[in-house]
Order: C-alpha cells, then structure tokens, then sequence
C-alpha cells in the first residue's frame, strides 16, 4: 500500500510532461523574410493600424495583431534588403531558409525549377484560399507550370498620374471635370500636343525602366502580340514589338514625353510632375499615397490629382506590372504540419490585404476589390479595372533575366545607340543565349 502514493506521483509526473510535450508540439515559431523596410522600432508594440498608409509601418503593424492573436503561433520578422534575393540565396543555400518569404512573381520560376520552393496548391485549399477569388491577370503571378508557388499578395502596376489642373487647361476635361483619356494612338499624340501647345509642357513623364521594358510589353501585349512561343521560349523580335518600340521613339521624338534618361533614377520625374512640371507621369502605383500626401501637406503645385489606368491605346488589354508575392522557401519535401502553419499566415495576411491597398497597389482577389472598404480608398474607381488588364512576365525560368535584358536594349534604342530593329535582334539573341545556358 505505501507504493500507491509514489505510483500516483509517478503518473501525475509523466502526465505533466506528456502535456508538456504536446504544448510544445502545439507551439510552432515562423520566420518572415521580407524586403519592406525596418520599422520595428517606430511601430514596436502597435496594433492599431489607423492612418497607416505606408508598406514598412503596414506590414509591421499586421504582424502584431497577428501575433498577438496567436500566442501559439508566433512571428518573428526578418528583414532583407530589396529585393530579397541575396539574403533568400544565403539562406537557402545555408539549409536555413526562413519558413515564409516576399519576392517579386516574376523570380518564382527560376527558384521553383531548381526545388527551392514548396508547392502550395494543395495546402491553398486545405486552409481555405480559395484560388478562384485570384484575378486572372493576378494568378498567374504565382504559378509555375500550373502548381502555386507563390501566393499573390498585390499588382505593383504601371498607372498613368495625371495633373487635371494642366489638362483642363489644354481644354481636356469633360463637364465634370474628368480627364478625356485618350483611347487610340491618334488620340494620344493629339492630346500630347494640345496639351503642350497650352501649356508647354508634356503629357508624361517616363523614366528608367517606366520608359522601357514596362510600355513595351504593355503595347506589345495591346497589339495581340506575345513574349513567348507554344514551347515557352522567349519572342522579342516580333513585328507587334517594332511596332511599340517605334511608337515609344515616336513619342519620345515629338516631345509627347520627356526624355527618359535626363533623369535615369526617376526622382527628377517624379519632382517634375509633383511640382507641375508636365502633365502627367507613367509610374507605379506605389506612388499614388505620396503625391495625396503631398498635396494634403500644401507642399507642391499639384493641387487636382487623377489617376487613370496605363494608356490602353490599341486593341487588346494590356497593363505592365509586377506583384509581390508570399511563398513558402522549404523545398519539396517540407514538414506538412510546418508547411501549413505558414500558409495559415499568409492567408491571414491575404484577408488583410485591403489595408494594404491603402498603399496605391492594386489587389489580387474579387472579393477584395468588390468590398466597400476598397472601393472607399481614393482615386480606386478611376482606375478600378486595372487588375482585370495586367499581364505577367511569362512563367518561364528567363522571366527574370527578360525584365533586364529588354530595358538594356530598348534603353540602347532610345538613346539613339542602336535603331529599333537591332535592339530587338539583340535582345532577342540575348535571351536565346541565356535559355541555352539555362538547358
């Protein structure tokens, strides 16, 4: 009978630890690598993400919520130098690659070829994302040979700003006061140069790569042309191609535009356009919160904003953008239950998603852009069907590699270096070279 008290003991003990155990089974701590910035300090602590408008202060105050919300499930954040890339390689070469991280779409495919991402298609559904609320223009981001690999968090588009104040000077705003978007080529140059003849100032300003790689696949796709053939190689050398670079140097030559490399960085275009210097700025929609804070700050001669979708000029849709997107870097045959946990994460984030809109990007789920929360945002329904428009970069392993070797050669043509039909040959053997180093 004196054994009962230490039998007792003995299984209150091992029940302690079987709990124990299973609480820390239970308990899961995730790493998010993203390239937004460090503001941890200025946001420590905060949850409340009232008049938070920019990406840093965004995303670091989500993470709290998250993480006080899932004391089993923490967060800890890393953060990496845009654009991610070298920071993701050290750690992924390291064999300690961070459960979940942020990369541009068009990098997928050359990390999903080579098995450095997880799959996510299946776990999508099991946690409920529903890959039909995917825009299709913003599904495609994510996909590599039809698996997800990513998760499309937002389209980082190329819009057109524009400064009502000088177009209704031109005489080029309807009765309210709308600016009269033109829908032709025709168009276009006779609203470029009503507009300079008012004003003496150009209908946009285009700079670095806004000027190059980003019109023209625009308008390459805008004339029913491709950047890829049936087997997925690339076709830059195409007569839809010739065509919008010579429009582009057509632009660029009647002074319809500014000359893109006076200011190869950007920053004198944006100042230009913020201080009233030209009409309008072909740029990013990262750009659209600034210049409402400048303006609400009475700090340029911008005073009447607009914004409107990347001139649709020919006859097929065609918008120029990137997306950020989450993936999850733990190769092929990752722990299922770890695996899960991030996508539990990101999806969290994804339902969050309008809150980030409040940047200027355009979102990549239906029911997203159809709530009253997104549609409330400024400037939303001026250019609210941009993500039905946008077209990727094709989902091939030279995706990346087409991104820079294009603006090279369209910057080359512009310049007046090269003519328009070399610069197309030579881009075009330059990425026919990199697929054969790449095979």
């Amino acid at each position: 009978m004196r054994k009962t008290p230490i039998l007792l003991l003995t299984v209150f003990v091992l029940s302690l630890l079987v709990g124990s155990i299973a609480s820390a089974q239970d308990s899961m701590e995730l790493t998010v690598m993203r390239f937004f910035g460090d503001c941890a300090e200025e946001y420590a602590g905060i949850t409340d993400l009232t008049g938070i408008t920019n990406e840093c202060g965004i995303i670091t105050v989500l993470t709290n919520i998250w993480n006080e919300e899932h004391p089993d499930m923490q967060v800890t954040t890393i953060v990496a130098e845009w654009p991610g890339t070298t920071q993701l390689n050290t750690a992924i070469a390291a064999g300690t690659p961070p459960d979940i991280a942020v990369l541009h779409g068009r990098r997928i495919p050359i990390y999903a070829s080579r098995g450095a991402l997880t799959p996510l298609t299946d776990v999508m559904a099991a946690v409920g994302i529903d890959a039909n609320d995917f825009t299709e223009g913003a599904a495609d981001y994510g996909l590599y040979q039809g698996e997800f690999y990513g998760i499309p968090f937002d389209l980082a588009a190329t819009i057109w700003h524009i400064n009502i104040d000088l177009w209704a000077e031109a005489g080029l705003v309807d009765g309210d006061g709308v600016p009269m978007i033109p829908t032709t080529p025709e168009e276009f140059i006779s609203a470029a140069e009503q507009i300079y003849g008012a004003t003496g100032k150009p209908i946009a300003e285009m700079a670095g790569q806004a000027a190059t790689v980003r019109p023209l696949t625009a308008f390459i796709y805008q004339l029913g042309g491709h950047l890829a053939d049936e087997e997925g190689n690339p076709t830059i050398n195409t007569p839809e191609a010739l065509e919008a670079l010579n429009f582009i140097l057509e632009l660029q030559e009647m002074g319809a535009v500014t000359h893109p490399y006076s200011n190869i960085d950007g920053a004198i275009a944006l100042e230009n356009f913020s201080n009233g210097e030209s009409a309008g700025l072909i740029e990013g929609t990262w750009q659209i919160n600034v210049f409402d804070s400048q303006i609400a700050e009475g700090e340029v001669a911008l005073q009447n904003y607009y914004v409107a979708n990347f001139p649709q000029l020919f006859d097929n849709p065609g918008t120029f953008a990137g997306s950020h997107n989450w993936l999850v870097p733990l190769g092929q045959n990752a722990d299922p239950a770890r695996v899960q946990a991030a996508v539990e994460y990101i999806k969290w984030i994804s339902d969050n998603s309008v809150v980030w809109a409040r940047v200027g990007h355009g979102m990549t789920r239906t029911s997203v852009i159809n709530s009253e929360e997104f549609q409330n945002l400024p400037h939303r329904a001026e250019y609210a069907d941009m993500s039905e428009t946008v077209r990727s970069v094709p989902r091939e392993v030279w995706g990346n590699a087409f991104w820079s070797i294009v603006h090279e050669e369209i910057e080359a043509a512009l310049l007046g270096v090269k003519t328009p039909e070399v610069a197309l040959e030579d881009a075009q053997a330059r990425l026919d070279d990199f697929v054969l180093f790449q095979s």
